[in-house]
């Protein structure tokens, strides 16, 4: 893999996640009460929003469903709070696919 982007000022930083695989039927992760995230489409491109926070819990469940056994066709809604209030209206949804 080869390093993407312009580099100024290099400093290495270190990211560990341990967590419990519940694949391949359901997915669990942690979320602080800072966590947002929001996402529109302009001209047809896709924007997620998100605070750092919101980021990182985005990447750790983008981590669990890329190392877990989940099968093709295996999804999250994800809220802009990442609650898992089903009244609330979803900001994201993530499909596990194999098409490119």
């Amino acid at each position: 893999m080869r390093p993407f982007g312009v580099e100024f000022g290099v400093h290495k930083k270190t990211f560990s996640y341990e967590f419990e695989d519940h694949s391949p039927r359901s997915i669990t992760y942690e979320v602080g009460e800072a966590d947002q995230l929001g996402v529109s489409v302009k001209e047809g491109i896709p924007f997620i929003y998100a605070n750092r926070e919101g980021m990182l819990t985005l990447a750790k469940i983008l981590i669990q469903l890329s190392l877990g056994e989940y099968k093709d066709g295996f999804h999250v809604h994800l809220r802009p709070d990442f609650s898992d209030d089903a009244s609330s209206l979803d900001a994201l949804a993530i499909f596990l696919s194999k098409r490119q």
